[in-house]
């Protein structure tokens, strides 16, 4: 999948230097000098996210050209970036269209999670999906999902990176009275430990440089409908005391306020790791682990489980096809399916969805072929998998090359070349375009 695109125009040359080694690892970067440079930047690859300063050539430059970036790319998101730390320039940034001020003396950690944030909120969701189930381990994962979702009882979701937790998450706010609510998620381990408790609680106006106004955090935010905690066993010690406190007494108070909010949340919880033995490691606090361990689900990783990898790819086939305006899904030759069935797939769901995605997009054909599939690490197959695969590439390259001799020979005609070879010309015509052959000549 492609990176997202970040611009910074600061006439800072250190800066854009170094803030550009940092984020050109996630996203893909671009710089500007001056406004006018970065005007044209904005135009030319249309950013997703732009880093402004606000005293460009040393004066309010970035301030005076955010109200017309912001009239003439709607769209397009502004962190205002400044060596001041300044609450009333914070405020006019904010009330002209910015939607983070950032101030460079800061921990970079909080840029990028700004950016996160930023990207998280305009991304729509592809967990929004409903769960493929056709194995009888992933059968069974929903019906314990069902199950808890007519209770309020918190649940921990357990497996492997891009397994289908906020997926399963969502599918029991779904199927709960409080589905008609928001369904927040959160990644423990994105929240520096410098914005833990503004993100989780809140904060009012003044509390603290750049609280131009008054903020609910993501737990209030919550309120009435279900939190998703990704990862909670990254959550720091500081986030854990914190979280602990209000499941306790479930209420908060704003940074900066010593009023209580009473809220009403269901937490789900999600971890690649056994929070119980995050504790005997001594690593988590066992008396929130007691309060997240109401229910347990385990998902099993894809490849333990082929029924429904063979349910994914047909569905995101079709998906990545509407998506992409295709008049017709494109399918996999028999050789390319074998060999998505033999890989072990460490990424799991979002691994495969990645994968059917990037070859949809550059196979050459109706048919995605096993040399057009790109995995990320090298197989792993058994014996009498790699002597079907073998058998099948064998096959193929053979017909491809037949194919090919047979219309140099008849000049490209299809309607000779059939007969010779024995075969209907529409049947052909399929094969041509199944391998796509370059026809000249008649037809």
């Amino acid at each position: 999948m492609n990176k997202s695109r970040v611009l910074m125009i600061d006439d800072d040359e250190v800066f854009l230097s170094a803030y550009k080694k940092v984020l050109q690892k996630e996203y893909n970067v671009f710089t500007a000098l001056n406004t006018t440079r970065g005007f044209r930047l904005i135009q030319d690859i249309k950013p997703h996210i732009l880093l402004l300063d606000i005293s460009i050539r040393n004066e309010r430059e970035g301030l005076e050209v955010l109200p017309l970036i912001k009239q003439k790319f709607k769209d397009l998101s502004v962190i205002m970036v400044t060596n001041w730390d300044s609450f009333s320039m914070s405020e006019e940034a904010v009330r002209k269209g910015a939607d983070y001020f950032f101030i460079k003396s800061r921990d970079l950690e909080e840029l990028k999670f700004y950016i996160k944030d930023i990207l998280q909120f305009k991304q729509q969701s592809e967990s929004e999906t409903f769960p493929i189930a056709q194995s009888q381990a992933m059968k069974e994962v929903l019906r314990m999902a069902r199950a808890v979702a007519r209770t309020d009882m918190p649940v921990t979701i357990y497996g492997e990176t891009g397994v289908g937790k906020e997926v399963i998450a969502r599918y029991i706010h779904g199927h709960s009275h409080r589905r008609h609510h928001i369904f927040k998620a959160v990644n423990s381990a994105a929240i520096p430990d410098t914005l833990l408790e503004s993100e989780l609680f809140g904060f009012e106006k003044g509390a603290f440089t750049g609280a131009y106004k008054i903020k609910k955090g993501v737990i209030e935010q919550a309120s009435g409908g279900t939190l998703f905690l990704d990862e909670i066993k990254d959550l720091s010690p500081r986030g854990q005391a914190s979280l602990l406190r209000v499941l306790e007494q479930q209420e908060l108070e704003h940074l900066g306020s010593v009023s209580s909010i009473q809220i009403d949340i269901r937490i789900v919880a999600a971890s690649q790791a056994f929070l119980a033995e995050r504790v005997e490691a001594g690593k988590f606090r066992s008396d929130l682990f007691f309060r997240l361990a109401g229910t347990e689900i385990y998902i099993p990783p894809l490849r333990e489980r082929v029924e429904d990898l063979l349910a994914l790819i047909h569905y995101f086939l079709r998906i990545l096809g509407e998506k992409n305006r295709m008049k017709s899904e494109k399918r996999l030759t028999q050789s390319a399916l074998l060999m998505l069935k033999n890989y072990h797939w460490p990424g799991n769901v979002r691994e495969l969805y990645h994968t059917l995605e990037n070859a949809v997009l550059f196979s050459k054909s109706k048919e995605i072929k096993a040399s057009e599939i790109r995995l990320k690490y090298k197989q792993s197959p058994s014996i009498q998998l790699n002597y079907e695969l073998a058998r099948q590439a064998a096959w193929e390259k053979f017909e491809k090359e037949f194919l090919e001799n047979a219309l140099v020979k008849h000049e490209g005609n299809i309607t000779k070349t059939a007969k010779a070879i024995g075969l209907s010309r529409q049947s052909l015509q399929k094969k041509i375009k199944q391998y796509g052959l370059d026809v000249n000549g008649t037809v």
